[in-house]
Order: structure tokens, then C-alpha cells, then sequence
């Protein structure tokens, strides 16, 4: 090799070190508040080692977006308004419930160098993730409300708060409820219990009366707008066994949907409760029921007359009774009410019936009157214990003696008149093999496919919806005058036959107890409207 070597490492006394981009300040987790809050980012990047290191740095802001980082500009994004994208201090404000609870940013810094000076190997180079976690307002979803019980039982309160921003999890709730401005404690003090009192559910029982406002304030760890109060409630504690105290509470429901149409409260001792059959929702089911002590009440209640022809000849009036029984505490009565309506009398003017249960079982009816014809007017319908008068060519509903109506119905077959059971069946009952006469024990309303209607009473019931009850059974006219049909008989316990020729009349339904009411007054007809109605009152305001 003539005398030359070559050498692939030449070993020197220097130890050679390229440059590298590092942060000297990382960008770190910030927090603010929904809506007003203010969150910085700051970065800042150098080269190492410096020595003779010239250049200038850039920066570019990044966000995660779907698992990945994305750059950001300056403006307006989703209700967040960034400012500082191509700086290293990062400016976000207008944080919305739109966003995500926790937002994810880093800073890439990339250095360009001037001169003679190496751009560092990993340049250029991402910080650290920094955290904008974003701290929720609280409100509150449900409010406590006004709540009255007896002596020696529970009141509830109840505060349903919520976060504004579900998706957060940083912060916990946490509750202070107060009687009359001042904080509660869990125990007994003199005649008041309490319990839940840092709970969002209160529970008050004072064995003497009383009365007071209750609130709750609520507070968030980490809520930007913690603490709230909630709205103030009224508790009261009453001594129901007064007669000036005598609270009958309704509910107005669907048997074929869950839907609860309406719902109240009376205290019958200052004023009667008054129900009417709609033709609007003909299809209700108005349930009753004492929350505080057995009520012993008179029902006023009749059947729906039948509909007139030609201004001359009249439908035949609904019958009348007034009977008493002992309303007991929390036990379901249950009221059906049939307008001058089609299916609820037979076709041509039938009136429909008013019928009475105790959870399921038909306590008490009255008839309801039968259509008219041109030529003779309705029969009149039965009070409890009276057959269906007769109309022409339609014979009333029959008679069924105290208590031996049979469990098995049967419907209206062409103009005869059918015959309803003793006892509600449903659908949905029949379907899980529960008798028609048991009850169902301490439940809410189901609809006839088993549905539980929100919002109603839990109390002891046994009605069931749907089911062939055979409660629409006047008989069907075949008797049309021009293009309506006359002559419908009335429906009731056995309803009124109708009539098969267009001089004729429908016969009314007959009404009915199983025994168990006290029957003070009862009639043939006596209820000129087409409704059928019933009033509850207490017994010494019956006129």
C-alpha cells in the first residue's frame, strides 16, 4: 500500500455534541369555569447546548380532535375563542357546555437558524400535553315542593341537582337543608325528627302540628357558581281526625295508555268533588283516594239520559242514587263515567252508565237512559236496585239482585243489551294469570298493557285496565231515520235493549250494588244531561 495507512475513526480530544430542542417551560394543566373562565397556556423552547446557537423559534398550537392532534388558528370554533395559535402563550375563553369537559393542547416549537449555525436534530419538537379541564355551573333540575302530612309521618323533600357539563367528572354535590333559615341536623329534637339532612332527599315527622319553609343549599366542589339555594317549600303537619279535615285526592289516567290526564287534592269538608263523563276524553279513569284516614262519604251519582229525536220526543234520563260507604286510607276507588256517546250507550242516543269499584270490584251503578225514536221517548235508567225502564220495542237492562253479578260479562249483540262483570279483568293481569277480583297490592296505575302511568299515587290498588269488562253494553239500534240512528239502548249493569224499528225507543240500563254501600236514595231516571256524573261529599252536606 506504499507505506500509507488509512484510518476510518480518527480519534480526537473533543467529544462532539449536536444541538437539541428542549422546553424550558412546559405548557401546564389549567382549569376555568364554564361560560366567564380564562385559561393560559405557556411554552417556552430553547436550543441545547447554546453555544453559538443563532435563530429564531416559531410556534404552532395544537388541539386533540378525535384521538389525534390537529393545528389550531386564531377565532371562533364552537363557541371557544382562541387567541395566540402561532405564539407560545395560548389564550382560550368562551367555554360552552358544548365542548368536552376536559380539552387537550401542546405547543410545537420549530427553530430556524441563521448563519452557519445546525438545526438541532429533533427540531422541530412537540411539548408536553397540557390539560384544560373545565370546571361545570350546577343548577337545579327539581325543586322541592310544598308538602303536608300527619302527625307522627314522614314529609318528603326532595332536590334533584344537576351539572351543566355531564361529560365532567371533577367535583362531587353536596347538601344543607334548612327549616325556617336555619341548618338542619339528622335526630330528634323536641317533637321533630329529622333525617337526610345533608342527603338530596329530607324527611321531616313531628308528632305535633306544625308548620315552616324548607330549603336546601346546594354546593358543588369544583362548580364555578356553587353554592345554589333551591326554592323555598312549605311543610305543615296536620291532625287529620278532624272532620275539618278531610283530604280526597284524584287522579285522571288512560286505561289504554299511560298518560296521567290530570291530577288534585279537596278537602271535602269545604267543598264537594264533582266528576262529569267527557266526550274530549271519554276514555278516562278517574281514581280515588284518601292519603290521610278512612273518610266516610255519600256518592251522589248518576247515569247519562239518553239523546232525544225532532225536538219532540225526549231520551230517556239517567237513573239516580246516593249511597254512603267508608272511603279507607290509601285504597284505590275507582270512578268510569259513560257520556250520550257511542260506544258508551248503544247506537242511536243510548246513554252511558256510571260505574263505582273499590280497587277491582264493582261496588255500585246507576243506568243510564235509553235514545228516543220518532214516535215515543227513552226508557228511563235504573238507580242502584232498579231494573232499565222499557222504552217502545226496547226493553230496560234486567235487574241483578245485591252481590250476584257474575265474574264472566257478557257484550251487547245486535240490539240486545249485555251485561258487565263483577269484577275488572285487564289485559295485562290476565296475561300474568291474576284472578279479576284480586288485588294487586301497593302499586302505581298500569295502563291495559301493564305500563306503570308516571307520576301516580303508590297506593293499595286492584283495578285493572282493559280486559271485556262489558261496561259499553247498551244494545245497537237498527233503526236509522235519514242517517241517524234512534232507538240506542241505555247502557248500566244489564244494558237496555234497542230498538228495531224507527217508531220505537230505547229501554235504559239497569244499576246494581254487590251490597257493600249503604243506599240512601235511588230512582228511575232523574239526570236530564248526557253525561253521567258523580258528587263526593261528606254526609251532613247531602241535600
Amino acid at each position: 500500500m506504499n507505506g500509507i495507512s488509512i484510518f476510518r475513526h480518527l480519534p480526537t480530544g473533543y467529544q462532539l455534541e449536536r444541538s437539541r430542542v428542549e422546553f424550558s417551560q412546559q405548557p401546564t394543566n389549567q382549569s376555568a369555569c364554564l361560560n366567564t373562565g380564562i385559561a393560559t397556556f405557556v411554552g417556552v423552547a430553547s436550543v441545547v447546548p447554546d453555544t453559538n446557537q443563532t435563530g429564531t423559534f416559531s410556534y404552532k398550537w395544537y388541539r386533540e380532535v378525535l384521538d389525534a392532534y390537529a393545528p389550531i388558528t386564531d377565532g371562533t370554533f364552537n363557541g371557544i375563542t382562541l387567541t395566540g395559535a402561532d405564539t407560545n402563550i395560548l389564550s382560550v375563553t368562551g367555554i360552552t357546555t358544548d365542548q368536552s369537559a376536559r380539552l387537550n393542547y401542546k405547543l410545537q416549537a420549530t427553530f430556524t437558524p441563521s448563519g452557519t449555525t445546525v438545526s438541532p436534530y429533533d427540531n422541530p419538537k412537540f411539548s408536553d400535553v397540557a390539560t384544560l379541564d373545565i370546571f361545570p355551573d350546577i343548577y337545579i333540575a327539581e325543586q322541592p315542593e310544598d308538602t303536608t302530612s300527619i302527625l307522627g309521618e314522614a314529609s318528603t323533600f326532595t332536590v334533584v341537582a344537576a351539572q351543566s357539563n355531564p361529560a365532567s367528572t371533577t367535583g362531587t354535590f353536596s347538601y344543607q337543608w334548612r327549616l325556617d333559615g336555619s341548618n338542619l341536623t339528622d335526630g330528634t329534637v323536641g317533637s321533630l325528627t329529622v333525617s337526610g339532612a345533608t342527603t338530596d332527599t329530607l324527611n321531616l315527622t313531628s308528632s305535633t302540628i306544625t308548620s315552616g319553609t324548607v330549603d336546601c343549599i346546594v354546593s358543588h366542589s369544583s362548580a364555578c357558581n356553587s353554592p345554589l339555594t333551591s326554592n323555598t317549600a312549605t311543610f305543615g303537619v296536620v291532625d287529620p281526625n278532624t272532620i275539618e279535615r278531610s283530604i280526597l285526592k284524584w287522579e285522571v289516567v288512560r286505561d289504554d295508555q299511560a298518560e296521567l290526564l290530570e291530577s288534585g287534592e279537596q278537602n271535602i269538608f269545604n267543598n264537594s268533588l264533582d266528576f262529569n263523563s267527557s266526550t274530549e276524553n271519554y276514555r278516562q279513569t278517574i281514581v280515588l283516594y284518601a292519603p290521610e284516614k278512612d273518610i266516610e262519604v255519600y256518592l251522589t251519582m248518576e247515569g247519562a239520559a239518553g239523546a232525544g229525536y225532532g225536538g219532540i220526543f225526549r231520551g230517556g234520563t239517567g237513573g239516580r242514587s246516593i249511597f254512603g260507604l267508608t272511603l279507607k286510607r290509601n285504597t284505590e276507588y275507582v270512578l268510569r263515567l259513560g257520556p250520550t256517546l257511542e260506544p258508551f250507550g248503544g247506537r242511536g242516543g243510548g246513554g252511558g252508565a256510571a260505574f263505582f269499584y273499590e280497587k277491582g270490584q264493582l261496588l255500585a251503578v246507576v243506568g243510564g237512559g235509553g235514545g228516543a225514536g220518532n214516535g215515543n221517548d227513552g226508557g228511563n235508567g235504573g238507580g242502584i236496585g232498579l231494573a232499565g225502564a222499557s222504552g217502545s220495542n226496547g226493553a230496560g237492562g234486567s235487574l241483578v239482585s245485591d252481590g250476584n253479578l257474575s265474574v264472566i260479562g257478557n257484550s251487547q249483540f245486535g240490539t240486545n243489551g249485555g251485561r258487565v262483570e263483577s269484577c275488572t279483568n285487564g289485559d295485562f293481569y290476565q296475561s300474568e294469570g291474576i284472578s279479576p277480583c284480586v288485588d294487586v297490592g301497593l302499586v302505581q296505575f298500569r295502563s291495559s298493557d301493564g305500563t306503570i302511568t308516571p307520576d301516580t299515587a303508590t297506593i293499595q290498588r286492584g283495578y285493572k285496565a282493559g280486559g271485556t269488562t262489558n261496561r259499553n253494553n247498551g244494545g245497537n239500534s237498527a233503526s236509522v231515520i235519514g242517517a241517524t240512528f234512534v232507538g240506542g239502548g241505555g247502557s248500566g249493569t244489564t244494558g237496555g235493549n234497542a230498538t228495531s224499528i224507527d217508531t220505537g225507543s230505547g229501554g235504559g240500563g239497569s244499576g246494581y250494588t254487590n251490597g257493600t254501600v249503604t243506599v240512601y236514595q235511588t230512582r228511575l231516571g232523574g239526570n236530564t244531561t248526557q253525561f253521567s256524573r258523580v258528587t263526593i261529599s261528606l254526609p251532613f252536606t247531602v241535600v
